[in-house]
């Protein structure tokens, strides 16, 4: 057992008169599972004012600030959130009746799946308070009681970070750099910059393989674009020069959900500053969301496909877990939309969705550092990481102040997504979420690989709900319960 459900069983002591002594039966224990509600999201913990990230944003970029200060004010809330309370005290009766099942049900894998989706949530929560309490932290001391605390939560939540294929992604960026041949002073100062720091990544680590063969991803292509021509199609004919809005996004997506008989609608928030699923059936879309067609067909497969299907696939179940994500769903969950993102092209060389995906983990090893490097604050992050980005992106050795001060700003999307929630001056202290695009990718690339000659059956499994479909256990479990053929 893990230290965050010892920590569970004990606080359910207050509550052990309101299950165990009323004898619930299997099946009422059941019911009670199948409808404790579960809406917490930490990542949703970790927002600041769009007003306050903007202006910390500019003061960081222009060098006026080391770092940026950012204020979370659903952490500040959270100990006095009802929703929150009601979530954790409904989680640690139904994980109070899971073990009166455990007793009775040896070897039920509905339970065994409820267990670990319950206890992942109970680590979410206090994932969050754990960040509530960093950030709170006073004294040396405490802060290094809270960074071990939060660290390990992380860890809890979101898997251990693989070194090996970080070093392999640094090692490949070494060689860009080795390989640039600047033609101005300014590309020269960046390139030495950047070996300086990318020294330690000279040898030692394997070189990357590719995640897919052409072969393969041409054979995915053509699957996926017949499967969901309907949806795709709607998007105009556009050529890549021309942009969407927001607001031509919001209504060229909601069409979508109407032709496709989908109970969601998309909207614009201006508090947020990534798209992506909210509670109450919504798509949110920034207000500063802006996509060409095709980067609005890969968005729409992403969301549509992946999120918003299995989620309501897994709510027609009556599977709580399935509609919410068992235990282990995250990083398969994004990884497949990812790898979905790069099917519609039929392209993995330099794709705009891998190229996220892969600098996110590059980001998150960059501030966790390695045996031979050290943990990085936010601004050493940032420094190394869009000079990779501005030598990456020149094609013809020259840098110049544009494609600098882009680089930058790509940059900063990545050290805000790595060290949201935290004191950006912390070494080392992220939110891992970010890194599980890339290993979610890697996992669910190798499935459809093994898969190759039943692509449709394969996505048949994957949108079956929210869970891990590359578990070939967890995936029998599932198709077992919802009674779907193997």
């Amino acid at each position: 057992m893990t230290f965050s459900y010892l920590y569970a069983i004990v606080y359910l002591k207050m509550i052990k008169q309101t299950v165990l002594e009323k004898r619930l039966t299997e099946e009422e224990i059941k019911e009670h599972l199948e409808n404790t509600p579960v809406d917490f999201v930490d990542y949703l913990m970790l927002i600041t004012p769009k007003e306050i990230r903007e202006k910390q944003k500019a003061a960081f970029l222009s060098g006026e600030e080391y770092i940026p200060d950012y204020t979370y004010p659903e952490l500040d809330r959270l100990e006095f959130d009802k929703k929150i309370r009601y979530a954790k005290h409904s989680i640690y009766k139904a994980m109070m009746g899971l073990e009166a099942l455990q007793h009775d049900s040896k070897g039920d894998d509905e339970v065994d799946l409820y267990r670990e989706f319950y206890a992942k949530n109970l680590h979410k929560i206090m994932l969050a308070e754990a960040a509530r309490d960093l950030k709170d932290a006073q004294d040396s001391a405490q802060w290094e009681t809270e960074e071990k605390s939060f660290s390990d939560l992380n860890v809890e939540v979101y898997g251990e970070f693989d070194t090996e294929s970080y070093g392999s992604m640094m090692s490949t960026e070494f060689m860009n750099a080795t390989n640039f041949v600047p033609k101005s002073d300014s590309a020269e100062t960046i390139k030495a910059e950047l070996l300086s720091y990318l020294g330690g990544f000279e040898s030692g680590y394997e070189p990357e393989k590719p995640l897919i063969e052409a072969e393969d991803l041409q054979k995915i292509h053509e699957v996926v674009t017949e499967r969901y021509q309907g949806v795709l199609s709607i998007i105009p004919e556009t050529d890549d020069s021309v942009y969407y809005d927001a607001r031509q996004s919001v209504d060229i997506i909601n069409e979508i959900f109407k032709a496709d008989g989908v109970n969601w609608k998309c909207e614009i928030r201006s508090d947020i500053s990534g798209a992506g699923t909210a509670p109450g059936n919504v798509l949110a879309l920034p207000t500063n969301f802006r996509r060409n067609a095709q980067e609005l067909r890969r968005f729409v497969v992403h969301e549509k496909e992946i999120h918003i299907r299995r989620q309501d696939n897994g709510k027609s179940s009556g599977k709580l877990f399935l509609e919410k994500g068992t235990a282990n769903y995250g990083d398969v969950e994004e990884g497949i939309g990812v790898l979905l993102e790069i099917a519609v092209d039929g392209n993995i060389d330099d794709h705009p969705a891998i190229n996220r995906a892969r600098d996110r983990y590059i980001t998150a090893g960059l501030a966790l550092g390695t045996e031979n490097e050290p943990t990085r604050d936010a601004r050493q992050v940032y420094e190394v990481l869009w000079r990779i980005l501005a030598v990456r992106n020149s094609n013809d050795g020259e840098i110049s102040d544009v494609a600098i001060n882009e680089a930058k700003e790509q940059a900063y999307v990545h050290i805000e997504n790595a060290f949201r929630g935290t004191e950006f001056w912390m070494r080392g202290m992220i939110f891992s979420k970010l890194k599980i695009y890339y290993e979610g990718l890697k996992k669910n690339a190798k499935f459809l690989v093994d898969n190759i000659n039943d692509i449709n059956g394969a996505l048949d499994d994957i949108t079956i709900g929210k869970y891990d479909h590359t578990d070939e256990t967890e995936r029998k479990k599932v198709k077992k319960i919802v009674k779907t053929p193997s």
